[in-house]
Protein backbone atom coordinates (compact mmCIF):
# COMPACT_ATOMS: atom_id res chain seq x y z
CA UNK A 1 0.00 0.00 0.00
CA UNK A 2 2.94 2.34 0.46
CA UNK A 3 3.33 2.61 -3.34
CA UNK A 4 0.08 4.58 -3.53
CA UNK A 5 1.04 7.10 -0.85
CA UNK A 6 2.07 9.67 -3.48
CA UNK A 7 -1.40 9.62 -5.08
CA UNK A 8 -3.03 11.65 -2.38
CA UNK A 9 -0.27 13.55 -0.61
CA UNK A 10 -2.19 15.65 1.92
CA UNK A 11 -5.60 14.60 0.58
CA UNK A 12 -5.60 10.83 0.00
CA UNK A 13 -9.35 10.38 0.34
CA UNK A 14 -9.98 13.12 -2.21
CA UNK A 15 -7.93 11.36 -4.88
CA UNK A 16 -9.23 7.82 -4.38
CA UNK A 17 -12.61 8.34 -6.10
CA UNK A 18 -10.82 9.31 -9.31
CA UNK A 19 -8.15 6.59 -9.27
CA UNK A 20 -8.80 3.91 -11.86
CA UNK A 21 -8.59 0.85 -9.67
CA UNK A 22 -11.00 -1.70 -8.28
CA UNK A 23 -13.19 -0.68 -5.37
CA UNK A 24 -11.62 -3.46 -3.29
CA UNK A 25 -8.15 -1.97 -3.85
CA UNK A 26 -9.34 1.56 -3.05
CA UNK A 27 -11.05 0.47 0.14
CA UNK A 28 -8.06 -1.63 1.25
CA UNK A 29 -5.79 1.35 0.68
CA UNK A 30 -8.25 3.71 2.40
CA UNK A 31 -8.43 1.41 5.43
CA UNK A 32 -4.64 1.58 5.69
CA UNK A 33 -4.64 5.38 5.39
CA UNK A 34 -7.43 5.66 7.96
CA UNK A 35 -5.58 3.41 10.42
CA UNK A 36 -2.45 5.51 9.83
CA UNK A 37 -4.36 8.56 11.04
CA UNK A 38 -5.52 10.22 7.82
CA UNK A 39 -8.69 12.28 8.34
CA UNK A 40 -11.69 11.68 6.04
CA UNK A 41 -12.86 15.24 6.83
CA UNK A 42 -9.74 17.05 5.64
CA UNK A 43 -10.88 20.16 3.78
CA UNK A 44 -9.13 20.88 0.52
CA UNK A 45 -9.04 24.66 -0.13
CA UNK A 46 -11.00 24.31 -3.39
CA UNK A 47 -12.45 20.80 -3.51
CA UNK A 48 -13.96 20.63 -0.02
CA UNK A 49 -14.08 17.16 1.51
CA UNK A 50 -13.77 13.71 -0.05
CA UNK A 51 -17.59 13.55 -0.11
CA UNK A 52 -17.63 16.72 -2.24
CA UNK A 53 -15.19 15.09 -4.66
CA UNK A 54 -17.42 12.04 -5.12
CA UNK A 55 -20.49 14.22 -5.77
CA UNK A 56 -18.60 16.34 -8.29
CA UNK A 57 -17.11 13.30 -10.02
CA UNK A 58 -20.61 11.95 -10.67
CA UNK A 59 -21.79 15.34 -11.99
CA UNK A 60 -19.24 15.41 -14.82
CA UNK A 61 -21.19 15.28 -18.10
CA UNK A 62 -19.47 12.31 -19.69
CA UNK A 63 -20.52 8.78 -20.53
CA UNK A 64 -18.89 7.64 -17.29
CA UNK A 65 -21.42 9.57 -15.22
CA UNK A 66 -24.13 7.34 -16.71
CA UNK A 67 -22.38 4.08 -15.83
CA UNK A 68 -23.25 1.96 -12.82
CA UNK A 69 -22.79 4.08 -9.73
CA UNK A 70 -22.71 1.28 -7.14
CA UNK A 71 -18.94 1.63 -6.56
CA UNK A 72 -19.25 5.37 -5.97
CA UNK A 73 -22.20 4.79 -3.63
CA UNK A 74 -20.16 2.21 -1.71
CA UNK A 75 -17.36 4.77 -1.49
CA UNK A 76 -19.83 7.31 -0.02
CA UNK A 77 -20.95 4.65 2.48
CA UNK A 78 -17.34 3.89 3.41
CA UNK A 79 -16.55 7.56 4.00
CA UNK A 80 -19.67 8.03 6.13
CA UNK A 81 -18.97 4.85 8.10
CA UNK A 82 -15.50 6.24 8.87
CA UNK A 83 -16.75 9.58 10.18
CA UNK A 84 -17.09 11.78 7.10
CA UNK A 85 -19.25 14.78 8.00
CA UNK A 86 -21.64 15.62 5.14
CA UNK A 87 -22.46 18.98 6.75
CA UNK A 88 -18.99 20.44 6.17
CA UNK A 89 -18.96 23.21 3.58
CA UNK A 90 -16.37 23.76 0.89
CA UNK A 91 -14.21 26.87 0.89
CA UNK A 92 -15.36 28.26 -2.43
CA UNK A 93 -19.15 28.15 -2.73
CA UNK A 94 -20.06 27.34 0.86
CA UNK A 95 -21.91 24.16 -0.12
CA UNK A 96 -21.99 20.96 1.89
CA UNK A 97 -21.84 17.57 0.16
CA UNK A 98 -25.58 17.34 0.89
CA UNK A 99 -26.04 20.66 -0.95
CA UNK A 100 -24.01 19.26 -3.85
CA UNK A 101 -26.26 16.19 -4.05
CA UNK A 102 -29.37 18.40 -4.32
CA UNK A 103 -27.76 20.82 -6.75
CA UNK A 104 -26.31 18.13 -9.01
CA UNK A 105 -29.57 16.18 -9.01
CA UNK A 106 -31.27 19.34 -10.30
CA UNK A 107 -28.57 19.83 -12.95
CA UNK A 108 -28.72 16.19 -14.08
CA UNK A 109 -32.52 16.26 -14.12
CA UNK A 110 -32.42 19.32 -16.39
CA UNK A 111 -30.25 17.29 -18.81
CA UNK A 112 -32.59 14.28 -18.57
CA UNK A 113 -29.78 12.31 -16.91
CA UNK A 114 -30.17 9.79 -14.09
CA UNK A 115 -30.25 11.24 -10.57
CA UNK A 116 -30.41 8.00 -8.54
CA UNK A 117 -26.83 8.31 -7.30
CA UNK A 118 -27.49 11.79 -5.90
CA UNK A 119 -30.82 10.81 -4.34
CA UNK A 120 -29.35 7.74 -2.63
CA UNK A 121 -26.19 9.59 -1.56
CA UNK A 122 -28.30 12.40 -0.10
CA UNK A 123 -30.35 9.89 1.90
CA UNK A 124 -27.18 8.29 3.29
CA UNK A 125 -25.68 11.68 4.14
CA UNK A 126 -28.85 12.83 5.89
CA UNK A 127 -28.81 9.71 8.08
CA UNK A 128 -25.13 10.24 8.87
CA UNK A 129 -25.66 13.94 9.63
CA UNK A 130 -28.48 13.11 12.04
CA UNK A 131 -26.27 10.58 13.83
CA UNK A 132 -23.42 13.06 14.05
CA UNK A 133 -25.75 15.68 15.50
CA UNK A 134 -26.97 13.24 18.16
CA UNK A 135 -23.39 12.24 19.01
CA UNK A 136 -22.39 15.87 19.33
CA UNK A 137 -25.35 16.63 21.57
CA UNK A 138 -24.49 13.67 23.79
CA UNK A 139 -20.85 14.71 23.97
CA UNK A 140 -21.94 18.31 24.61
CA UNK A 141 -19.43 19.65 22.14
CA UNK A 142 -19.89 22.88 20.33
CA UNK A 143 -21.70 22.36 17.02
CA UNK A 144 -21.14 24.88 14.29
CA UNK A 145 -23.73 25.04 11.57
CA UNK A 146 -24.10 27.64 8.89
CA UNK A 147 -25.57 31.07 9.55
CA UNK A 148 -29.03 30.44 11.07
CA UNK A 149 -30.29 33.61 9.38
CA UNK A 150 -29.70 32.11 5.94
CA UNK A 151 -32.72 29.87 5.53
CA UNK A 152 -32.64 29.50 1.75
CA UNK A 153 -31.97 26.12 0.17
CA UNK A 154 -28.97 25.64 -2.10
CA UNK A 155 -31.11 26.01 -5.24
CA UNK A 156 -32.51 29.37 -4.11
CA UNK A 157 -29.02 30.52 -3.01
CA UNK A 158 -27.32 29.53 -6.27
CA UNK A 159 -29.77 29.84 -9.15
CA UNK A 160 -30.01 33.50 -10.21
CA UNK A 161 -33.61 33.21 -11.37
CA UNK A 162 -34.65 31.74 -8.00
CA UNK A 163 -32.60 34.26 -6.03
CA UNK A 164 -34.30 37.13 -7.85
CA UNK A 165 -37.76 35.58 -7.66
CA UNK A 166 -37.81 32.85 -4.98
CA UNK A 167 -40.68 30.37 -5.10
CA UNK A 168 -43.29 31.07 -2.43
CA UNK A 169 -43.59 27.46 -1.32
CA UNK A 170 -40.13 25.92 -1.79
CA UNK A 171 -40.08 22.69 0.21
CA UNK A 172 -36.27 22.60 0.22
CA UNK A 173 -36.22 26.09 1.81
CA UNK A 174 -38.68 24.89 4.44
CA UNK A 175 -36.35 21.99 5.26
CA UNK A 176 -33.38 24.38 5.36
CA UNK A 177 -35.25 26.69 7.70
CA UNK A 178 -36.24 23.80 9.97
CA UNK A 179 -32.82 22.19 10.18
CA UNK A 180 -30.29 24.71 8.89
CA UNK A 181 -28.93 22.05 6.54
CA UNK A 182 -30.58 20.40 3.59
CA UNK A 183 -32.71 17.48 4.60
CA UNK A 184 -36.45 17.14 5.02
CA UNK A 185 -38.19 16.25 8.29
CA UNK A 186 -38.38 12.59 9.25
CA UNK A 187 -40.93 10.75 7.14
CA UNK A 188 -40.79 13.16 4.21
CA UNK A 189 -38.88 12.26 1.03
CA UNK A 190 -35.98 14.51 -0.02
CA UNK A 191 -36.88 17.21 -2.49
CA UNK A 192 -34.32 17.54 -5.24
CA UNK A 193 -35.99 19.95 -7.57
CA UNK A 194 -39.09 22.11 -7.39
CA UNK A 195 -40.73 22.37 -10.80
Amino acid sequence: MAEMATYGSKFPFHVLPTVRASLAFKIAWAEGAFKAGEDVNTLHPYDGTALHVVMRKRNVPSYESHLDFSDDLKWVEWLLDHGADPRLRDGVGGCSAMDDAILYAAVQKEMDSPIDFFVKSHQLMVQAAKLLEVQEAVEKEYFTSRDPNDDKCVLCRWLPEREANPPKDCSSCKAEEAYHWDYPPVGEPPVFYDD
